[in-house]
Parts: C-alpha cells; sequence; structure tokens
C-alpha cells in the first residue's frame, strides 16, 4: 500500500516500483508498467534496468519509436 511506501527509503521506494512495473508487465499491463519505469526514471534517470523495461513496455504496445528513443 501507499501508506508502507512512503515510509521506505528512496531506493526501497524504487525497488517497490520496479517489483510492481515486472508484476504488470507480466500481467500484460503494459500501460501500467510503462508509468511505473517512467516514474523510477524520474527518481533515478541512470536506472539502466528501468529503460530495458520501460522499452520493453512501449514494444510490447507498439510504441516502437518510443522503444528505440529509450
Amino acid at each position: 500500500s501507499l501508506c508502507c511506501v512512503c515510509a521506505l527509503p528512496a531506493a526501497g521506494v524504487q525497488s517497490v516500483r520496479f517489483s510492481q512495473a515486472q508484476s504488470y508487465r507480466e500481467q500484460g499491463k503494459f500501460e501500467k508498467a510503462l508509468e511505473e519505469y517512467r516514474a523510477i526514471l524520474l527518481a533515478d534517470p541512470d536506472n539502466a534496468q528501468a529503460y530495458l523495461g520501460a522499452a520493453d513496455a512501449r514494444y510490447a504496445l507498439k510504441g516502437y519509436d518510443g522503444a528505440l528513443k529509450n
């Protein structure tokens, strides 16, 4: 829940977001996954795993141009 996320240090929040993004991706909820990856990248623009996840989600959504720009 959001309450628990607020109590975590920044790295913990990113870890929770990444787990949530992966879960959404596995469920085929690529838009939701992309939202999580974007949130991670806003806080940590050097997160290579989030860039890869975002590109993968965009590819699944057939957003090829966006996937290439990632």
